[in-house]
C-alpha cells in the first residue's frame, strides 16, 4: 500500500500520464502489466490425479511457456521505456536546438554558426550552456522519474 500510494503521489506531482512523450508508454506497460499479472507459474489441471513424473513433465512443459512469455514482456517493457527516454531526449535536442535560431551571432567567432546550436567541446562531447544543461537536468529527472514509474509498475504486478 505504501509503494501504491508513493507512485499515486509521483504521477500527481509529475503528472507523467499526460505527458505526450511518457503517457503512451505508461499506458503500454500498464496493459502488458495486467497481462503479465495472468500468468501462473504452475498449471494443475482441476479433477486430473497427477503420477510424480507426468506432474514433472506438465510442469517442466508449462515452465518453458511461462518463460517464454515472460521474456516477451520484459522485452516489450525494455522497448517501450527506452523509446519512450529515447523520444524526450530527442524532443529536447529539437526543442533546445530551435528555440533561438533567428538570434544574431553575440560574437564575430561565431558568424557562421546559429547561436543556439552548443558549440563542440574539447572532449568530443556538446558544450552547452547553463540554461541548456539546467533544462536537460529537468529532462533527466522526468526520465528517471518514469523509470522509477515503470520499475514500481513491474514490481506491483510481481508481488500482487
Amino acid at each position: 500500500r505504501k509503494n501504491r500510494s508513493a507512485c499515486r503521489g509521483a504521477i500527481e506531482a509529475r503528472l507523467l500520464p499526460l505527458d505526450p512523450v511518457f503517457g503512451p508508454p505508461l499506458g503500454r506497460v500498464r496493459r502488458l502489466c495486467v497481462e503479465a499479472s495472468s500468468l501462473r507459474l504452475h498449471r494443475i489441471e482441476r479433477g486430473e490425479a497427477y503420477g510424480l513424473a507426468s506432474f514433472l513433465a506438465a510442469q517442466a512443459e508449462h515452465r518453458e511457456g511461462a518463460c517464454e512469455r515472460l521474456e516477451g514482456f520484459f522485452e516489450a517493457v525494455r522497448q517501450a521505456a527506452a523509446a519512450a527516454c529515447a523520444s524526450a531526449l530527442v524532443r529536447f535536442e529539437e526543442s533546445s536546438g530551435s528555440g533561438e535560431g533567428d538570434a544574431a551571432p553575440s560574437s564575430p567567432s561565431m558568424a557562421g554558426a546559429r547561436a543556439s546550436e552548443p558549440a563542440p567541446a574539447a572532449d568530443g562531447g556538446v558544450k552547452r550552456s547553463f540554461l541548456q544543461q539546467a533544462q536537460l537536468r529537468a529532462v533527466c529527472e522526468r526520465i528517471r522519474a518514469f523509470l522509477r514509474l515503470v520499475d514500481s509498475m513491474i514490481l506491483a504486478t510481481a508481488h500482487g
